[in-house]
């Protein structure tokens, strides 16, 4: 009788270190999401002018600088605000990878009539993204983001490209449209959305 006594409380012994181990996971793997974890970025410009025939305004993208930013989710944050307030540039991102921040960058050199051919990464492959409306204010020429809806939506990377051309084309008023992205994760597009929503 006094072994299997023994016995049991060795078993719950073992079974509450296993089960401490298991929780300690989860909570890291929601530390890994946290504002500390690193994640990559690039910057563009928004460029709001009207054709002088039309009077119809034109917005238009442009690659800052051909580099892909990183640090905390943090810092990212405080890049972007500061961008937005100074009306020198939009942070794009938060990405989680490298890779998929310097595979998007290129797209956002709307110049083209067709998405930059690029043979390293998989075109077929889904992605995801969401609408920004960003506007400038005229007097301090700052860049604000009115509160929109936003929904999340999925794609090949073409048919991002494509969905942030007919974006631009569609802004109106003094209000530019921008999809952002392309993220391979929903779960990522989702948490930039809420980024982009503090501001």
């Amino acid at each position: 009788m006094r072994q299997s006594v023994r016995f049991f409380s060795i078993l719950i012994t073992i079974a509450s270190i296993f089960s401490s181990n298991l929780l300690s996971q989860e909570v890291t793997g929601i530390d890994e999401r946290g504002k500390d974890r690193r994640v990559y970025w690039f910057n563009v410009n928004i460029s709001f002018k009207t054709d002088p025939v039309t009077g119809v305004p034109l917005y238009d993208t442009r690659i800052q600088s051909k580099k892909v930013y990183y640090g905390s989710l943090e810092k990212f944050d405080h890049t972007l605000w500061k961008g937005l307030g100074a009306g020198s540039r939009l942070c794009v991102g938060p990405f989680s990878v490298y890779d998929e921040a310097y595979q998007a960058m290129a797209l956002y050199d709307t110049k083209h009539e067709t998405a930059p051919i690029d043979t390293s990464y998989d075109k077929s492959r889904q992605v995801h993204y969401f609408l920004l409306f960003i506007g400038r204010r005229e007097r301090s020429g700052s860049y604000f983001l009115p509160r929109q809806p936003a929904a999340v939506n999925a794609s090949d990377y073409e048919g991002f490209y494509d969905a942030l051309k007919v974006a631009l084309q569609s802004g109106g008023g003094d209000l530019a449209k921008v999809a952002i992205g392309p993220f391979w994760e929903h779960i990522d597009a989702e948490e930039a959305k809420r980024q982009y929503r503090q501001h």
